[in-house]
Parts: structure tokens; sequence; C-alpha cells
């Protein structure tokens, strides 16, 4: 990547009309999207998703700009300066700093979780990273250290958890307590499902929707399932 000198006019710098994705294609400049994504700390996934009209969030946007040695607001909006000159930069820092400070990224994974019949896993990249309040992961008691974002797929899990939604996974959660959600790995697929442990040793594996029956996994059949994380959060648009 080239090394821009700081600068405290935006006259200096060619403007870039267009949106987002023009400005992250112009402040790339010839780098790849792979050199790139390992300059930014995250996938290349990730960057191709932004290229082609994707909208980064706080914690994503921050490492593209800081990447690209742009300022945010430039980035963002296309307004401002689009090189901060030095004082201005380290003003800006510190003042992300501590707003960031009150926030926790917890990286989301491209991979899924079916919430149907199973659904085995093509990626395990992260592709962004998503902002949690960390006061709030607190108080529920999840830690952003053993923390996942994934993608639920398929309707078994509706109403409570819908196609599509973001599902905040506790990894470090492995022991079953009946009732609870968790993301499974059974023979290889993904699945989200509710959990309860019976007394002769078998476990359920039950679907919200009532159009799916249970799947009772057997005492001698246990090794095969393996428990990712209790999902502790769910998060879907309407």
């Amino acid at each position: 990547m080239k090394t821009k000198s700081r600068v405290t006019a935006i006259s200096s710098e060619p403007q870039v009309s267009g949106g987002f994705s023009d400005r992250l294609r112009a402040l790339m400049d010839g780098s790849t999207q792979a050199a790139f994504a390992t300059d930014a700390g995250i996938s290349q996934a990730g960057i191709h998703k932004l290229l082609h009209g994707g909208e980064p969030n706080l914690g994503t946007l921050i490492a593209l700009a800081k990447a690209g040695g742009v300022s945010v607001e430039w980035l963002a909006t296309g307004r401002g300066n689009r090189i901060l000159a030095d004082e201005e930069a380290s003003a800006l820092t510190a003042s992300l700093t501590t707003h960031l400070n009150e926030f926790a990224f917890v990286p989301r994974y491209e991979v899924s979780a079916s919430a149907g019949h199973g659904l085995r896993p093509i990626s395990e990249d992260i592709s962004e990273r998503v902002a949690f309040r960390a006061d709030w992961l607190r108080e529920i008691g999840v830690s952003a250290a053993n923390a996942a974002v994934l993608t639920a797929d398929g309707d078994s899990m509706e109403p409570l958890i819908p196609d599509g939604a973001l599902m905040l996974v506790d990894v470090s959660i492995r022991e079953v307590r009946n009732g609870c959600i968790y993301v499974i790995v059974k023979d290889g697929d993904l699945l989200v499902k509710r959990v309860h442990r019976k007394v002769d040793g078998t476990v359920s594996l039950i679907s919200e929707n009532v159009r799916y029956d249970p799947e009772i996994i057997s005492a001698d059949m246990l090794d095969k399932l393996h428990i990712v994380g209790r999902v502790r959060w769910v998060g879907r648009t309407i």
C-alpha cells in the first residue's frame, strides 16, 4: 500500500464521487483485496462484499480507515478531509478510543448455522466484527473473548430465530442446560436447536417450528454431537 503524507486541506486530495464502495476502491489504490484485508484485519470475503454494495459496521469502518490512513468521516460519508493533519488525527484517535472503550467487537463468521435439516459450513473466515455494548455483555455474563456471531439458516427455529437472523453465541458454554438453545455440530452439519438431555442419557434436539419433529440422539451416538456454544441473543431486521 502506498504511504501518503498527511495534509490539512481536502483540495490537495482527489475527489471521489459515488458511494462507500467507490471510496473504498480509491482507498485501496491498486492494492489487492487480500493484501488490504490483511492490513485492515478483516477477511478478503468481507472486502469483496463491501466493494459490491455492502455497508461496514463501526468496527470495520475504523479498521479500513486506519489501514488506508484516511479519516473515518471521509470514508463513511465522503465529506471532510480525506487525510487529516497529524494533530487532527491524534485528537480523532483519542476521541474514538474513548468512545470505543464502551463497546466490544465480536467476530462474525461467514459460516451459517442451519435452523433446518443441517448445513455444512463452507467457510470459517471472519467477515466483520459486530459492536456490542461492553456493559451489556457483562450484564448477561458473556465475555467478548468467548463470543462469536453466526447467521441462522432455515425456518425450523421460527418464530424465535428467523431465517437470516444474527445469533450471539457464547462458545465457552459446552455443557448442556436443559431447554437452552445451542449451536451444534452433528455429523459435520452445523445446527441451531433447543437441547434437552434425558435421564436415560439420550439427547433431544428440538425445533421451535412445530412442523419439525424432535431428533433423538441415543447415548451411544453422543460422541458425534459437539456443542459449539450457547445462543445468548438473536438480532434480526423486520
